[in-house]
């Protein structure tokens, strides 16, 4: 590599690792100063988990060349053995991010599509997706470590070096396998969750021509979630495809020489520490458009200004509506009774006008009185229930997992 190509890798790296630890930093925060309301939800805590293991990641290329043994020949090395393993071991303990991106994926999944609850998940799933997401990283970190595996590479930082050993390969082989099953199941989620919304807009649609409204149902809702997936999972590639390709393309190429370098190290350099960068600005986006949404009078650097340092006083009117919604029954068949008899108690009341006018005597005419008011409540009474209903089959066709992904 051209000595400028370095020092321009090293400085990206730098760069793009301080600035996904501030960023990581802000978004522990903000999670953690308002852990009454934000942490009661899993994509939540998937994303305070996420945030931490990609500190510690970040600061690992923050160092960026600095860590490196000074005998190693780098230009920019100014460390000893124990600082390269230092890095070596937080780089390879961040490949919990992948993982914990793919656990937002499989929380949309099972909320969207199959309508679980965020107690439900919490019990049978988000255990697993945690002991996954950490003990696989740290244990391969871990065994790097006692075998003293992390080396100078890449001219920019210490990590695996020597990948010609056989068990150095399957270690390698095993950090690349939690993002490629993160891949698979990111994807997976991804095209079910898609299919999932489409299904249920055309039941939605089915039910819009049967006369009860289409935008109540909290349609937009969903479709605001299913945005939130596609965009942790677009940085997840926009971060990890350089670093990929790396592997696949130049994998091993001139090892022996500490200066060698592939075409894609300065994009790496550049994309790779940048995750908490990405987790941040998708966070914060969807929490000032919700607050300024609740608050229009606030500008978004005020809205945002709240959601650092005031969440209590910007928390949205709407969320004490929706857990009370859920507390409700799901679309039941009594209502639908209950409208169906409304109807038929108009049409039995216009009936008796019809009947009663034809009379003149007062008994007639205070049945014929009695008739109208019968008339004149019914409708509304009949438009009440239909509003309840409504509402009720809102909450069925959304589920407790729609308000639980706000």
């Amino acid at each position: 590599m051209a000595p400028t190509a370095i020092i321009v890798s090293r400085f990206t790296s730098a760069i793009s690792g301080c600035t996904s630890t501030i960023c990581s930093s802000l978004l522990i925060y903000i999670l953690v100063s308002d852990r009454k309301h934000k942490l009661s939800q899993p994509a939540n805590r998937f994303l305070l988990a996420m945030s931490v293991v990609d500190v510690f990641q970040s600061l690992g290329y923050a160092f960026s060349s600095l860590p490196v043994p000074k005998d190693s020949g780098l230009h920019g090395a100014f460390g000893n053995d124990m600082t390269c393993s230092i890095q070596g071991f937080v780089i390879q303990f961040g490949l919990g991010v992948p993982c914990y991106n793919a656990s937002l994926c499989v929380w949309y999944l099972m909320s969207i599509k199959y309508n679980m609850h965020a107690n439900d998940f919490s019990k049978q799933f988000e255990p697993f997706c945690h002991i996954v997401s950490m003990l696989g990283p740290l244990t391969t970190a871990i065994v790097c470590a006692a075998l003293d595996k992390y080396e100078p590479t890449g001219a920019v930082i210490c990590w695996l070096g020597n990948v010609k050993s056989s068990l150095l390969f399957i270690i390698l082989i095993s950090g690349g396998s939690f993002v490629a099953v993160s891949t698979i199941v990111i994807f997976y989620s991804l095209i079910c969750v898609v299919a999932a919304m489409m299904s249920i807009e055309r039941k939605l649609r089915v039910r819009g021509e049967s006369g009860l409204e289409f935008n109540s149902f909290h349609f937009p809702d969903r479709k605001d979630a299913l945005c939130q997936a596609f965009l942790f999972s677009g940085a997840f590639f926009l971060t990890f495809i350089f670093p990929t390709l790396n592997i696949l393309l130049f994998f091993g190429h001139n090892q022996d020489d500490p200066d060698s370098y592939s075409p894609l190290e300065v994009p790496q350099s550049i994309f790779l520490p940048l995750q908490g960068l990405w987790n941040f600005v998708i966070y914060v986006r969807r929490a000032v458009r919700r607050i300024r949404g609740d608050y229009p009078e606030l500008s978004f650097g005020k809205a945002f200004w709240q959601l650092l340092f005031r969440p209590d006083e910007v928390q949205p009117p709407r969320r004490q509506r929706r857990r009370s919604s859920v507390r409700r029954s799901s679309f039941s068949a009594r209502n639908a009774t209950a409208i169906a008899a409304a109807a038929n108690e108009v049409n039995n009341s216009e009936a008796n006008i019809s009947d009663h006018l034809e009379s003149d005597s007062p008994s007639s005419r205070h049945s014929s009185f009695s008739a109208l008011t019968a008339v004149a409540i019914a409708p509304s009474a009949a438009a009440d229930l239909k509003k309840n209903s409504e509402s009720n089959l809102s909450d069925h066709l959304g589920g407790d997992s729609l308000h639980t992904i706000q």
